[in-house]
This record gives structure tokens, sequence and C-alpha cells, in this order.
């Protein structure tokens, strides 16, 4: 057993499909050895396993696991250590810390940070001694673990067998990787990795990098230009996995085959493969398509779906916060008349319960239009579409609301509050909407709150 765990490398996710299955089910392995895989997300699996079996060459796919990177974690530890791991998810450490805090409104956006230093506090966590957050997190560490506990304490030989194998993570903190070269004393680990370039490529920098790295030294402006500017500007999660990988010295295996360049998308592919910039003629094989809402993004991908000679299970779609595409995408995939099955990932893993903490803390966010529209943009509680949240959102904007229902509201919410008067609740933007919508102004200004006419009492009547 090597020392280290073995990077499987390739442009192609198939290959590493491949890779994976005859690693599984075509290498002789001690018997009863444990096969696991750990996948960025459990919706991968019957996608992987179909792969499997694809070409003949293995009838069924059986003995393995795949597993979530957390459950996946905890289960190796609790084997080479004989203790379990209690990581907290997000919902349930907001409202442990809203128990905690005499501010019960900061619970959420403090929750977040502390799920961040868990990941990537590293040395800073020891060092850290004084301070109101010091005292919060000690008392929220005393229930729960956090991530960098993994590293601290020394593993023993377990008395399972087991084989690791990650496919395909896009990105994992640095800790998971020091983590798995721990573990590879006594277990086999593979990664299996995505990567657009043959070359070495993790020591390149991006355009604003560039700048603060020539302000240093303008004699590296020539060996900053090489290579492609995707790599270098979109590639920054993916040189920093690759960089882990070589400090940590891991052995590499490389399985790369170059595209034929026919056109332009696959002359680009081959271009990121050499670590080269050249030039090709554009065509319909990449689209920049602009669109004027959400809803058109997403009508418009059905449009062109529908004129692809492609299987739905062949397509993937990809979206910065997929969650806000989500009832969008309900709608207009899963429609009567849709041909498409889908599968939308990465969405929360509580949505419901999010919005409803999200309602719970309405009263501590001081009904600020920022925090009601969250709510009011959440199809758990209201029947809006896109459309008619921009337009509430507008009314509002012009109305001046800044917080708080109404006068007495705003002294329960801050005793002692001088400003008595209405100008900047709900209440008082309300008022002047129904005024508007009624009365005509003698002498209108653009100083004025909106206007509405009576193909607007609908949507007021809504909100």
């Amino acid at each position: 057993m090597t020392e280290k765990p073995t990077v499987y490398t390739s442009n192609q996710t198939q290959h590493l499909e491949t890779l994976l299955r005859d690693n599984l089910f075509f290498k002789s392995r001690p018997l009863f050895e444990k096969k696991l895989v750990f996948l960025p997300h459990p919706s991968l699996k019957n996608p992987l396993l179909t792969s499997f079996v694809a070409d003949g060459k293995l009838d069924v796919a059986l003995g393995v696991d795949f597993l979530e990177l957390g459950s996946g974690v905890s289960l190796l530890y609790q084997w080479t250590t004989g203790k379990t791991l209690l990581f907290p998810p997000q919902d349930l450490l907001t409202l442990h810390l809203e128990a905690l805090l005499d501010a019960p409104h900061l619970a959420p956006a403090l929750a977040l940070e502390f799920l961040k230093y868990g990941k990537y506090g590293g040395a800073f966590l020891k060092q850290w001694k004084s301070g109101w957050q010091k005292t919060l997190w000690d008392q929220v560490t005393q229930k729960w673990n956090y991530p960098y506990e993994i590293l601290d304490i020394p593993l023993k030989k377990p008395a399972t067998k087991a084989e690791i194998h990650l496919f395909n993570f896009p990105f994992l903190p640095k800790l998971y990787h020091l983590f798995f070269a721990k573990l590879s004393k006594f277990f086999s680990i593979s990664y299996y990795q995505f990567s657009p370039c043959k070359e070495f490529w993790s020591d390149t920098v991006s355009e604003v990098e560039k700048v603060r790295l020539l302000e240093k030294n303008p004699q590296l402006s020539l060996y900053l230009d090489e290579g492609h500017p995707l790599l270098k500007n979109l590639g920054r999660l993916g040189r920093e996995t690759f960089r882990v990988f070589e400090e940590e010295d891991f052995a590499f295996e490389e399985h790369y085959q170059a595209p034929e360049p026919k056109t332009f998308l696959t002359h680009l592919q081959n271009d990121l493969l050499h670590f080269q910039k050249t030039t090709a003629p554009k065509d319909s094989s990449v689209l920049l398509l602009p669109a004027a809402s959400k809803l058109r993004e997403v009508e418009i991908l059905y449009a062109k779906l529908l004129k692809m000679e492609c299987p739905p299970s062949e397509i993937q779609v990809f979206a910065p916060e997929i969650s806000s595409y989500a009832p969008l995408i309900e709608l207009v995939f899963g429609s009567e008349e849709s041909p498409f099955d889908f599968t939308i990932r990465d969405l929360p893993e509580h949505p419901l319960l999010q919005a409803f903490l999200d309602l719970l803390t309405l009263n501590e966010e001081r009904f600020t239009p920022a925090s009601l529209f969250k709510i009011f943009s959440s199809p758990y509680f209201f029947a809006l579409s896109e459309k008619e949240v921009k337009a509430f959102q507008k009314w509002i904007d012009q109305s001046g609301v800044k917080w708080g229902v109404s006068p007495v509201h705003r002294e329960k919410l801050l005793p002692g509050f001088h400003d008595t008067t209405p100008h900047g609740t709900w209440e008082e933007a309300f008022k002047q909407l129904l005024n508007h919508l009624l009365y005509l102004p003698v002498k209108p200004s653009e100083w004025d709150l909106p206007y509405l006419d009576f193909t607007d009492s609908v949507l007021l009547g809504k909100c």
C-alpha cells in the first residue's frame, strides 16, 4: 500500500468513470475489503452505476457503498479513533446560537462564520484566546464538532479493511486532503479528478493577482502572460486543489485525451488541455444568450434544448445559485407539455426549514424591506411571480420604507426611539399606495410616491 493517495486525472469525466469502475471491480483486492465511494452529491450514484455497465464489460455493480463526504469522513474517523463526529447543520447551529445570543438576529450570519472557522480556521483556532465570539465558540463546540478537529487526534490502525475512492469533487478545503493523506497509511485512497489541462498550471494567476505581482516585480510580466485566460481567471479552485496535491506529494496517474478541434468548443478544450491560446472561427458550439430575467433565461434554455438532438440524460445545466432558479425550472420544465424529466441538485437540504427560520427572525430583522422580500420570494409562502415581486419591490423602493410596521411597532423593537412619525414605515407606505391608487394628484411631481392604476390593484391585494 502506498503511503500517499493516488490522483487519477483526466479531461474526460467518462474516462474517470471507467477508471473508477476498473479499480473497483477488475483489480485484485483482499477478501472482505469494503469499497467506499465518496460523491459530491448522492444523486450522482445512479448515473455512475449506469456508466459502469454501459459497455457490457460489467454485468452487475454490487458491493460498493456510496457516501457523501460528511458521513464518509465521520465513518473513517470512527474506525481510526473510536470516537464519533457530530457536525452541526447550519440550520441547527443557527437555532443553538439564537438561544445563546442577546441579539438573536445575529445568529444566521454568525452560524455561517462559525462553519467557515471550522473548515478554514487552521492555526487561528489554536491561537484564539478571547472575545465574545470565542466565548460563544467554546459553548457551541462543547456540543458540536468542527472539521479541523479531525487533524488533531492521532489515528490508530483500524480493524476494518477498506479502499476509499473520492470521485470528482470540484473543491475540498485543504484540511480534508490532509486528513486523507493521514488515512493513506491504513487505507488505499484514490482521487478521480477532472483537470482541463495536462500541463503544470497550479501556479497560474488571475488578472487581479497579476496586477498585484507586477507592482512588486515588473520582470514577471513575460512569465505571467503564459497560458490560457480561462484557466487563469476561472480556474482558481482547481488550481488550489492541484496545488495541495503537489505540496503533499500525492502520486499522479494521468489519462488525458486530446479532442479533435472540429468546432469552436473542441478547439477551446484543446487549447486548455495544452495550456495555450490560439484563435478559431466562432460557431454555435458556444453561445452567449442575453435574457431580461431569470424566467426568460429558463425559457430560452427550454427552447434550445427542444431543438437539440441529445438524450436528456446527457444534459447538465449549471447555475451559480440554483435555488433561485428552482421554482422557475419547476414552472417551465415541469409543465404538462414538457418532454423533459429533470432533477435539481445542490438545493439547500431543508429549504422549507430555512424559509420558516426567515419568518421567525423577521421581527429581529426589524421588518426591513430586504428581510421581507426574502420571504416574498420564497415559493413556500407566496404565489408571486418573479415579475410581480420586482414590481412590488419597485413600489416599496420608491416609497422609502426603512424598517418597522408602524411607529408603535418601532417603539416595541427599539424602546426609547425618538422618531414617532410614520415616515419610513410599512404602514405609511401602504396608506400612500392606496391613496395613489384611488386619487390622482392635482400637480404630480417626480418626488411623489408611485401612482398605481386599477390594473395594479390585484397585485397590491396579494401583497
